[in-house]
């Protein structure tokens, strides 16, 4: 596909940033996973500009905003927190996390 073709798939709504970009799946997981590194090391503002971007880049990906949705939390973000996880469900409704933490910010 010619970089124009990708541009009128994306603005038709047939291709994420990501693919527009030319990441791969593996590409997003790879940065995902320096997010969550940032997030577990107390990082956590590299870790929410990481997950933005990745929600961003590929919306569709659940993990992504189950990503976000934590280092929200973490920053006391409740409302904003409950929004990426209500996406991350829709998106997934068997994600785990999600639904737990959601949970944890209701309570």
């Amino acid at each position: 596909m010619t970089t124009s073709e990708k541009v009128q798939a994306f603005i038709q709504g047939d291709v994420v940033l990501a693919e527009l970009y030319g990441l791969s799946n593996g590409d997003l997981y790879q940065i995902a996973a320096q997010g969550k590194r940032f997030f577990e090391e107390g990082q956590e503002e590299k870790a929410r500009k990481v997950f933005e971007g990745l929600t961003a880049l590929d919306p569709w990906d659940y993990s992504f905003h189950t990503g976000l949705g934590a280092v929200y939390q973490k920053a006391g973000e409740l409302d904003r927190a409950l929004l990426e996880y209500d996406r991350a469900v829709s998106l997934n409704q068997r994600d785990v996390a999600a639904r737990t933490n959601r949970a944890e910010v209701l309570v």
